[in-house]
């Protein structure tokens, strides 16, 4: 019964009764040379050696060879693998035997890896430059956020608009003020967009430089009667708010609008609100002042050059290591 039990060495006993053993092949020699081998004379076991088998995988899979000669199996923190360099002590590899090939491909790895590290630290400028935008200030993406901040996407745009209204009080016609502020960090108040008298339920729409609101035509900035009421308008606006983050226009109405303006706000104040209700919308364009890196204010002029530079210089260094690479491949061809 224990005869049929299919243990190791019944296997190779029942391999070898059908395909038979190698006739042309004598492994007394390896046997003898084995201080374990003690098979009886005439056994099968004499077909198989266990130090013939050791020196088969020695030599058919990846191994190292010690200072004493020895064949071991190559250790994967142990082992060295060489880099590319012009000194050869520093190109010389436990690989070196395997051949070329899987040589030059670990050398490839750590040169590439290298490469890449110094190129990381090329970039740290771009990123500080990038990490400075808000263009994801308000998105709630926690660990990706993180990563989405590092790239040329969080720059956000340079302009933008903002919308500003105030309504037309019981003081009218005195004089009142509508306040325009810049959202987000380090803008200013760039430029007039336009003033008018609210038009129906209409009200400020859209985000950034697509914000827009409609207002009455005949009194809004650019399309009323008088040209020169108009320039005062952009007059008193430039003087209180251009070069400002937040600002209050002073509103004379009087001065500012026509006649026929001033007719429509009196019928608004009035009820009459077929048109729109007592209230006056305004616009102004809004630009990033400039681009903060490492607590330090630079022109977008300036952030500019530093990201384009960095990716020249990563780009020419790159190509140079191509060419560079082929050079260390032919020292270490040279080196066999």
């Amino acid at each position: 019964m224990l005869d049929a039990v299919l243990s190791t060495e019944n296997l190779i006993e029942k391999l070898l009764t059908k395909f038979g053993s190698p006739e042309d092949e004598d492994l007394s020699e390896w046997n003898r040379q084995d201080p374990k081998f003690h098979a009886k004379p005439g056994s099968r076991h004499q077909n198989i050696s266990y130090l013939k088998m050791m020196n088969e995988i020695n030599f058919r899979e990846a191994r190292m060879r010690t200072k004493q000669g020895e064949l071991v199996p190559i250790s994967i923190c142990g082992s060295s693998t060489g880099c590319h360099c012009s000194k050869r002590k520093y190109r010389l590899s436990d690989f070196d035997e395997l051949g070329p090939g899987v040589n030059l491909y670990f050398k490839m790895l750590k040169y590439f890896s290298m490469c890449f590290f110094i190129f990381c630290l090329i970039s740290i400028p771009s990123v500080l430059i990038f990490i400075s935008g808000d263009g994801y200030a308000n998105e709630d993406m926690k660990a990706a956020s993180i990563i989405m901040k590092t790239s040329l996407g969080n720059m956000d745009e340079f302009e933008t608009n903002t919308c500003s209204f105030t309504m037309i009080g019981d003081s009218y016609p005195a004089a009142s003020s509508m306040k325009f502020k810049c959202s987000g960090s380090n803008y200013l108040i760039k430029e007039f967009k336009q003033l008018g008298l609210a038009y129906k339920e209409k009200t400020c729409t859209g985000l950034g430089k697509k914000m827009s609101v409609s207002t009455l035509d005949r009194c809004t900035v650019g399309q009323m009667s008088s040209t020169e009421k108009e320039k005062a308008i952009i007059a008193t606006f430039n003087t209180n708010c251009v070069g400002k983050a937040e600002c209050e226009m002073p509103l004379d109405y009087k001065s500012m609008f026509t006649d026929e303006c001033n007719q429509e706000i009196v019928r608004r104040k009035a009820g009459k609100i077929f048109y729109g209700p007592p209230k006056v919308f305004g616009m102004a364009v809004c630009e990033k002042d400039g681009v903060m890196m490492a607590g330090k204010k630079l022109t977008r002029q300036t952030a500019s050059l530093i990201i384009v530079g960095t990716d020249i210089l990563i780009s020419v260094i790159f190509t140079i290591s191509l060419f560079r690479l082929r050079w260390y491949e032919d020292l270490v061809e040279r080196d066999r």
